[in-house]
C-alpha cells in the first residue's frame, strides 16, 4: 500500500477547509493509498481558533463581537470541529508550525 502525506490547513475551524481535507483523504483511500495529514498549523490558523483576536482588522473585530455576544456558540462550534477532525482525519503525531519549519 502506498503512503501519502498531505500538507494542508486541515485544523482550521472552517467548513471548507475541513471538508476539503476529508474529501482528499477519502479519494486517496479509495485508490488504495494510506494517507496521513502532516500536523502543520500557521500562525493565522491558530489565531482564527482563539476566542478573542488581538489585531484590529475588521474581521477580527467582527469575530470578537460575535464571540462575546454568543460565547456558547463559539464553544460548541470549536468542540464540533475538533471532534470531527479527531474522529475522521488521520493526523501525524508530530506537530509543526511556522516556528519549527526550516
Amino acid at each position: 500500500m502506498k503512503k501519502v502525506g498531505i500538507i494542508t490547513i486541515h485544523k482550521s475551524h472552517n467548513y471548507g477547509a475541513v471538508l476539503q481535507a476529508f474529501a482528499t483523504q477519502r479519494i486517496f483511500n479509495s485508490i488504495g493509498c494510506e494517507t496521513q495529514f502532516i500536523d502543520y498549523e500557521t500562525t493565522k490558523s491558530k489565531q482564527d481558533k482563539l476566542f478573542l483576536r488581538l489585531d484590529l482588522s475588521f474581521n477580527a473585530i467582527k469575530h470578537n463581537i460575535r464571540n462575546i455576544l454568543h460565547p456558547l456558540l463559539f464553544l460548541k462550534r470549536r468542540k464540533n470541529f475538533q471532534n470531527f477532525i479527531n474522529n475522521h482525519l488521520n493526523i501525524s503525531k508530530e506537530q509543526y508550525d511556522s516556528n519549527n519549519i526550516e
